[in-house]
């Protein structure tokens, strides 16, 4: 079973910076990549762990069941 969370800025968010400049950019990549080497992640994008979301750089929007219809995420 495959879940899609959708984020947007939040509070912290700076508009005049793109994503790699963001606030603790650095921090999350590496809580990310650690993420997808223990396989929990399959395709990526911030999770409420992250340090960017204890920043308020992002809010999570809603958390959604994903019924992949197409594609195979099995030959990653």
């Amino acid at each position: 079973m495959l879940f899609a969370m959708i984020r947007k800025g939040g509070p912290g968010w700076d508009q005049a910076r793109p994503l790699r400049e963001q606030e603790a950019w650095a921090e999350h990549a590496e809580f990310m990549d650690e993420l997808a080497e223990e396989g929990f992640v399959v395709l990526a994008g911030p999770l409420d762990a992250d340090p960017s979301t204890r920043l308020g750089v992002l809010d999570t929007v809603s958390v959604e069941r994903w019924n992949v219809l197409l594609g195979d995420l099995t030959g990653r």
